[in-house]
């Protein structure tokens, strides 16, 4: 029984560690492309808005109950509303760094959509 309790506390250990990593590598992704865009005050304070929204629409999408295929739905009509304001806040240059910053992180889903 001992054996038992500390293989699964080793487990959960790994598990939360290497979920800390994730979530740490996740933040550290979003600040360098972030700064890729060289966004002026007034446009840093509006991504931050604009992010926040999403994330919570998102966190409230992963919540609620529904079809895959709804949830697909609601995603990409968040994702194209939260495009419309990137547009309107980013100028062309960084927009264009913008959205070339979405194809690869669409890319990096995909190829590890396959590996699993």
């Amino acid at each position: 029984m001992k054996k038992i309790i500390i293989i699964t506390t080793v487990l959960l250990c790994a598990a939360c560690t290497n979920l800390l990593a994730q979530k740490q590598e996740a933040l550290e992704k979003y600040q360098a492309n972030r700064a890729k865009l060289n966004l002026t005050e007034e446009q840093e304070q509006k991504v931050k808005a604009i992010d926040s929204v999403y994330l919570l629409n998102l966190e409230g999408l992963r919540k609620e109950g529904g079809s895959k295929l709804s949830k697909l739905r609601k995603f990409k009509d968040m994702s194209a509303t939260k495009d419309k304001q990137m547009k309107a806040v980013l100028d062309k240059e960084q927009y264009k760094t913008y959205t070339a910053q979405q194809k690869e992180m669409k890319e990096a889903v995909k190829n590890n959509r396959r590996k699993h």
